[in-house]
Protein backbone atom coordinates (compact mmCIF):
# COMPACT_ATOMS: atom_id res chain seq x y z
CA UNK A 1 0.00 0.00 0.00
CA UNK A 2 2.76 2.46 0.68
CA UNK A 3 4.37 2.03 -2.74
CA UNK A 4 1.22 3.44 -4.04
CA UNK A 5 0.76 6.62 -2.48
CA UNK A 6 3.05 8.07 -4.78
CA UNK A 7 1.42 7.30 -7.44
CA UNK A 8 -1.78 8.20 -6.25
CA UNK A 9 -0.38 11.17 -4.68
CA UNK A 10 0.70 12.63 -8.31
CA UNK A 11 -2.10 11.29 -9.98
CA UNK A 12 -4.77 13.53 -7.67
CA UNK A 13 -2.34 16.33 -8.10
CA UNK A 14 -2.77 16.00 -12.00
CA UNK A 15 -6.33 15.87 -11.11
CA UNK A 16 -6.94 18.17 -9.09
CA UNK A 17 -4.88 20.93 -11.36
CA UNK A 18 -6.36 19.83 -14.11
CA UNK A 19 -9.86 20.26 -12.99
CA UNK A 20 -9.04 23.85 -11.27
CA UNK A 21 -6.66 24.88 -14.10
CA UNK A 22 -9.88 24.51 -16.51
CA UNK A 23 -12.45 25.74 -14.27
CA UNK A 24 -10.29 28.79 -13.09
CA UNK A 25 -9.61 30.01 -16.64
CA UNK A 26 -13.31 29.42 -17.99
CA UNK A 27 -14.13 31.51 -14.78
CA UNK A 28 -11.42 34.08 -15.04
CA UNK A 29 -13.09 34.56 -18.84
CA UNK A 30 -16.55 35.13 -18.38
CA UNK A 31 -16.21 37.66 -15.06
CA UNK A 32 -14.20 40.39 -16.49
CA UNK A 33 -16.74 42.72 -15.43
CA UNK A 34 -15.84 42.52 -11.79
CA UNK A 35 -12.22 43.68 -12.19
CA UNK A 36 -10.48 42.34 -9.33
CA UNK A 37 -7.73 41.28 -8.47
CA UNK A 38 -6.73 37.80 -6.83
CA UNK A 39 -6.20 38.88 -3.38
CA UNK A 40 -9.28 40.95 -3.34
CA UNK A 41 -11.22 38.01 -4.65
CA UNK A 42 -9.78 36.23 -2.10
CA UNK A 43 -10.82 38.75 0.39
CA UNK A 44 -14.36 38.74 -1.09
CA UNK A 45 -14.60 35.05 -0.82
CA UNK A 46 -13.21 34.57 2.46
CA UNK A 47 -15.93 37.05 3.38
CA UNK A 48 -18.68 35.54 1.95
CA UNK A 49 -18.14 32.47 3.19
CA UNK A 50 -18.26 33.29 6.84
CA UNK A 51 -21.25 32.75 8.97
CA UNK A 52 -21.38 36.14 9.94
CA UNK A 53 -19.48 39.36 9.91
CA UNK A 54 -15.62 39.69 10.56
CA UNK A 55 -13.08 41.65 12.05
CA UNK A 56 -10.06 42.41 9.49
CA UNK A 57 -7.46 40.26 11.36
CA UNK A 58 -9.88 37.16 10.81
CA UNK A 59 -9.82 37.80 7.45
CA UNK A 60 -6.18 38.33 6.80
CA UNK A 61 -5.86 35.07 8.65
CA UNK A 62 -8.07 33.16 6.08
CA UNK A 63 -6.95 34.67 3.17
CA UNK A 64 -3.23 34.23 3.53
CA UNK A 65 -2.73 38.15 3.36
CA UNK A 66 -0.90 40.86 6.46
CA UNK A 67 -3.98 42.52 8.24
CA UNK A 68 -2.58 45.63 6.22
CA UNK A 69 -3.38 43.96 2.33
CA UNK A 70 -6.77 42.90 3.93
CA UNK A 71 -7.66 45.95 4.54
CA UNK A 72 -6.56 48.07 2.11
CA UNK A 73 -8.53 45.33 -0.09
CA UNK A 74 -11.56 45.74 2.14
CA UNK A 75 -11.22 49.38 1.87
CA UNK A 76 -11.56 48.59 -1.59
CA UNK A 77 -14.27 46.31 -2.00
CA UNK A 78 -16.41 48.75 0.67
CA UNK A 79 -15.96 51.73 -2.19
CA UNK A 80 -17.26 49.24 -5.00
CA UNK A 81 -19.98 48.43 -2.59
CA UNK A 82 -19.06 44.34 -2.60
CA UNK A 83 -18.40 44.43 1.04
CA UNK A 84 -20.03 46.68 4.04
CA UNK A 85 -18.32 47.61 7.01
CA UNK A 86 -19.60 48.20 10.27
CA UNK A 87 -18.69 49.05 13.84
CA UNK A 88 -19.00 46.37 16.55
CA UNK A 89 -21.52 46.32 18.76
CA UNK A 90 -19.61 45.16 21.84
CA UNK A 91 -16.32 46.87 20.69
CA UNK A 92 -16.33 50.06 19.07
CA UNK A 93 -12.41 50.16 17.79
CA UNK A 94 -14.06 46.99 15.84
CA UNK A 95 -15.00 47.04 12.39
CA UNK A 96 -17.11 44.17 11.16
CA UNK A 97 -16.83 43.06 7.47
CA UNK A 98 -19.92 41.74 5.66
CA UNK A 99 -20.26 40.63 2.18
CA UNK A 100 -23.12 43.35 0.64
CA UNK A 101 -25.54 42.28 -1.99
CA UNK A 102 -23.70 43.36 -4.79
CA UNK A 103 -20.47 41.00 -3.43
CA UNK A 104 -23.04 37.99 -2.48
CA UNK A 105 -24.31 38.52 -6.54
CA UNK A 106 -20.35 38.30 -7.92
CA UNK A 107 -19.84 35.62 -5.61
CA UNK A 108 -22.80 33.49 -6.67
CA UNK A 109 -22.00 34.75 -10.48
CA UNK A 110 -18.37 33.80 -9.83
CA UNK A 111 -19.22 30.31 -8.43
CA UNK A 112 -21.73 29.19 -11.55
CA UNK A 113 -19.45 29.89 -13.85
CA UNK A 114 -16.69 27.10 -12.19
CA UNK A 115 -19.79 25.14 -11.84
CA UNK A 116 -20.62 25.80 -15.61
CA UNK A 117 -16.59 24.62 -16.17
CA UNK A 118 -17.20 21.36 -14.07
CA UNK A 119 -19.96 20.45 -15.83
CA UNK A 120 -18.50 20.69 -19.22
CA UNK A 121 -15.73 18.60 -18.03
CA UNK A 122 -18.05 15.82 -16.62
CA UNK A 123 -19.53 16.28 -20.26
CA UNK A 124 -15.80 15.53 -22.14
CA UNK A 125 -15.23 12.76 -19.32
CA UNK A 126 -16.03 9.51 -21.60
CA UNK A 127 -19.02 7.50 -19.81
CA UNK A 128 -17.28 4.34 -18.67
CA UNK A 129 -14.95 7.24 -16.60
CA UNK A 130 -17.91 8.83 -15.20
CA UNK A 131 -19.50 6.59 -12.40
CA UNK A 132 -16.40 5.05 -10.86
CA UNK A 133 -14.99 8.48 -10.70
CA UNK A 134 -17.95 9.45 -8.65
CA UNK A 135 -18.03 6.64 -6.81
CA UNK A 136 -14.21 6.88 -6.30
CA UNK A 137 -15.09 10.81 -5.01
CA UNK A 138 -18.24 10.12 -3.06
CA UNK A 139 -16.21 7.17 -1.12
CA UNK A 140 -13.17 9.90 -0.25
CA UNK A 141 -15.65 12.59 0.82
CA UNK A 142 -17.12 10.27 2.97
CA UNK A 143 -14.28 8.50 4.48
CA UNK A 144 -14.22 11.40 7.24
CA UNK A 145 -10.90 12.65 5.75
CA UNK A 146 -11.36 16.23 5.11
CA UNK A 147 -13.02 15.77 8.84
CA UNK A 148 -10.32 17.53 10.38
CA UNK A 149 -8.32 19.26 8.02
CA UNK A 150 -10.69 21.86 7.48
CA UNK A 151 -10.24 25.28 8.13
CA UNK A 152 -12.69 27.08 10.53
CA UNK A 153 -14.94 29.21 8.14
CA UNK A 154 -14.27 26.91 4.95
CA UNK A 155 -17.34 25.02 4.00
CA UNK A 156 -17.50 21.59 2.58
CA UNK A 157 -19.62 19.61 0.28
CA UNK A 158 -20.98 20.92 -2.81
CA UNK A 159 -19.80 24.31 -4.36
CA UNK A 160 -22.94 26.02 -2.76
CA UNK A 161 -22.33 24.27 0.85
CA UNK A 162 -25.48 21.88 0.20
CA UNK A 163 -26.95 19.25 -2.14
CA UNK A 164 -26.85 19.69 -6.10
CA UNK A 165 -30.39 19.01 -7.98
CA UNK A 166 -29.32 16.12 -9.97
CA UNK A 167 -32.47 16.27 -12.51
CA UNK A 168 -31.53 20.40 -12.47
CA UNK A 169 -27.55 20.30 -12.04
CA UNK A 170 -28.88 23.46 -9.21
CA UNK A 171 -28.01 23.86 -6.19
CA UNK A 172 -30.70 22.74 -3.68
CA UNK A 173 -31.79 25.81 -1.31
CA UNK A 174 -31.07 25.50 2.01
CA UNK A 175 -31.36 27.75 4.83
CA UNK A 176 -27.36 28.30 5.31
CA UNK A 177 -26.78 28.80 1.13
CA UNK A 178 -29.64 31.42 1.18
CA UNK A 179 -27.57 33.84 3.29
CA UNK A 180 -24.13 33.19 2.68
CA UNK A 181 -22.49 32.10 0.11
CA UNK A 182 -19.73 29.69 0.41
CA UNK A 183 -15.94 30.34 -0.70
CA UNK A 184 -13.20 30.05 -2.96
CA UNK A 185 -12.33 26.57 -5.21
CA UNK A 186 -8.95 28.78 -6.24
Amino acid sequence: MQSAEPDLLTSLEEFVVAVLSSAHAEAADRLPESALTFSQAKVLLVVGAAAEPLPINVIADRAGVSVATAGRHTDRLVRRGLLSRDECSTDRRVKLIATAERGREVIAAHLEYRRDALRAFVRRLPEPVRAPLRDALRAALDSGAFATGTPTGTPTGTLTGGPIDSDTDRAVPSPRSATTVPGDLS
